[in-house]
């Protein structure tokens, strides 16, 4: 948990006045992601827009589940379905095929590499 400066503060204020909708919590993740430079992670597809049409980089779960894998934070397939399948059970999730295709060709190589040895 962060807490937010007096800037971000009054940003917040403003974002709930100027957005329909927006809840206390997304207009605080919000401003500190345009006042600190941020990549802002959600998926909530109404808030996603609201910071791209602002101006800020927006980052979804798969794309950061992606992103883990691409850069072996995630390295074997093991660790990825584990990943899956918890959020798949506490959030009720349902990941895209076109998401678990690319997502388990990207750590198929470290899981070979690993069973090679």
């Amino acid at each position: 948990m962060i807490s937010l400066t007096s800037e971000e503060n009054e940003l917040k204020d403003k974002l709930i006045e100027e957005e329909s909708g927006i809840s206390h919590t997304d207009a605080e993740c919000l401003s500190v992601a345009l006042k600190r430079d941020e990549i802002l992670l959600t998926d909530d597809s109404k808030m996603g827009e609201i910071a791209i049409d602002r101006g800020v980089e927006v980052y979804d779960l798969e794309t950061l589940l992606l992103l883990s894998a691409e850069r072996e934070i995630i390295s074997t397939k093991g660790e990825g379905e584990k990943i899956m399948e918890k959020i798949e059970e506490k959030d009720y999730y349902i990941f895209s095929e076109a998401f678990v295709d690319s997502f388990f060709s990207e750590l198929e190589p470290s899981f070979s590499v690993e069973n090679k040895n």
